[in-house]
Parts: structure tokens; C-alpha cells; sequence
């Protein structure tokens, strides 16, 4: 990614957020020294390694969120779908706010196909988890759905939500990104022969945002050839700076 990206603006970010990780790592002199003089300052040593911990924590957040906003940015802008994508993902901000997206389309007359894609992976059982708590809070009734694909857990949360079942398409193997696109092809194809999708229709993804710019990237590769304007949407918003938790941190800084 920092070649593809030398010179650019997020090039800038990768290579200061490695110069600064690399900086943290360096090794302490002052520990290194088997002294009794060392040992005396060995408190101040430690200080010292957590202010490199906390500099590098802040540098995270900050550049952090620079890279995100690079890759959560969507292409799509008021564009009316007639198919929208939804990929497999554990985290419930995406479906809640899926939700109201399509509520919103709802309202003004639009209810287009809704094709959900995604298998069993490693956010399957916390998916099913989050799925299971948001129906019970919201009043509704609880299925069993153990051993379900990720597009079927999402299916009925949305038939729960008032969603037609006659609009909904699954594919339930894919296992991450590029095989939510290849898998759903044959969905897509058929959508575009009978007719319910038209051509020259807009296909709406929607993703988490830190993935919103591989998923079109992917569309792009696998899908030139349909005749579909696809688009990606950002139905909720993401910080690194709105995240509390150290180690949910540092895997969404890895992840990105």
C-alpha cells in the first residue's frame, strides 16, 4: 500500500505512522545497562516507556483517523438503488444503520432488491450474538440460529424489521470480500435478466467504512462488465478517536 501510495497524501500518514511505531520500539538505553545506578532509575526508565506507549497510542488515533477517511470515503452520494449489497460484517452498527437506510428509501417509495452476502467466519458467532440481543430488545421474537451463514442471520433481522421476503436475495459461502463479489455474481445476472434489477440501474454496497474503498475496488474488477452504476455507501460513521478500548484499538490499526 505505501508504494502504491508514495506521494500521496495517505502515503504521508502510513510513513509517519511506521516512523513513529519503529521510534517506540527502539530498545532503552538506560534499561539495557545491568547497574545499580540503572536499577535506582528504573522507575523513571518505566516512565519513560509509557510516555513512548502513550505518544504512539495518540499518533494511532490521529493518523488513524486521517487513513480512515481515505478509505471510508463512499462514491456513492443521493443515487436511488435499485439492488443494494449488503456484505457480511459482526458489527451491529452497520446493520442498524442498514436499516435506516432502507427505512429511509422505504419512505420515499423505493424498495429495491436487497441482495446479503456472507458465510460462516471468524465474526460468525458474534454476529449471532448481536443479531440475538438486538432482536429481544427490540421486542422481537428470537429464532434459533445456530449454524446459519451470515446472510441468513441478517435476512431475518430484516424480515423482523418489515422487509419483504420476496426482496431478498442470500449467498451464504463467502468467507470474505472478493468471494462476496464472485459468489453473488450469478444472483446479480439473474437479477439483471428477469428484469427486477434494470440495466443501467445503481447497485448500492454497503460495507463498514474502513472497507467501503476495497469493496468498490473489488466491484470494480469483478463487475466492469454488468450493466450496473455501482456505488458504496457509508451507513454509519467510524473513529479511531471514538474508541475506548486499548486492544479494539490496535486491531482496527493492524486491520486498517
Amino acid at each position: 500500500l505505501l508504494e502504491k501510495e508514495k506521494g500521496t497524501e495517505i502515503g504521508k500518514i502510513i510513513t509517519e505512522a511506521l516512523k513513529k511505531i519503529n521510534q517506540a520500539r527502539a530498545p532503552n538505553d538506560e534499561e539495557n545497562l545491568q547497574t545499580s545506578s540503572v536499577r535506582k532509575d528504573r522507575g523513571q526508565g518505566n516512565e519513560s516507556r509509557q510516555a513512548k506507549i502513550s505518544r504512539l497510542l495518540k499518533s494511532i488515533i490521529e493518523n488513524g483517523d486521517k487513513a480512515l477517511g481515505y478509505f471510508s470515503e463512499p462514491t456513492g452520494r443521493d443515487e436511488t438503488p435499485r439492488l443494494v449489497m449488503i456484505m457480511g460484517n459482526h458489527d451491529m452498527r452497520m446493520f442498524e444503520g442498514t436499516i435506516n437506510y432502507l427505512k429511509k428509501l422505504k419512505e420515499s417509495g423505493h424498495e429495491p432488491e436487497i441482495l446479503i452476502t456472507g458465510g460462516i467466519g471468524r465474526g460468525t458467532i458474534s454476529l449471532k450474538r448481536n443479531i440475538e440481543r438486538y432482536l429481544r430488545e427490540h421486542g422481537y421474537e428470537v429464532p434459533s440460529l445456530e449454524d446459519l451463514p451470515e446472510a441468513e442471520m441478517i435476512k431475518i433481522l430484516l424480515e423482523r424489521e418489515g422487509f419483504s421476503t420476496q426482496k431478498i436475495h442470500t449467498e451464504g459461502r463467502s468467507t470474505h470480500s472478493a468471494e462476496n463479489f464472485w459468489f453473488s455474481r450469478p444472483i446479480v445476472e439473474r437479477l439483471l435478466e428477469s428484469g427486477k434489477v434494470p440495466h443501467g440501474s445503481v447497485m448500492a454496497v454497503l460495507q463498514s467504512p474502513m472497507h467501503l474503498r476495497r469493496a468498490q475496488d473489488i466491484a470494480d474488477k469483478n463487475y466492469a462488465d454488468l450493466p450496473l452504476k455501482i456505488v458504496t455507501v457509508r451507513v454509519y460513521d467510524q473513529k479511531f478517536s471514538q474508541i475506548q478500548d486499548g486492544e479494539e484499538l490496535l486491531q482496527n490499526a493492524i486491520r486498517l
